[in-house]
């Protein structure tokens, strides 16, 4: 499961992604990939960076399933 973080299509480094009871934080890129992910349906996962709305969401999760959420400040 893979998780990009944007601002304006721009990438946010360093952003925290809670996923299946774990955290990561997003790379320059703002990209975070969760390895060895079960299939599931409805998985809810959050995305927390300073100075941003907090984004709460849920995805199916299947093989490679790749998600992009753009962040909004505050």
């Amino acid at each position: 499961f893979t998780v990009t973080a944007l601002v304006g299509g721009a990438a946010l480094e360093n952003a925290e992604i809670y996923f299946n009871y774990a955290k990561q934080l997003t790379n320059a890129s703002g990209v975070s990939a969760f390895a060895n992910v079960a299939v599931d349906t409805n998985v809810e996962f959050t995305v927390v960076k300073g100075g941003y709305q907090t984004y709460f969401g849920s995805v199916d999760v299947s093989t490679n399933t790749a998600v992009s959420v753009e962040m909004t400040a505050v």
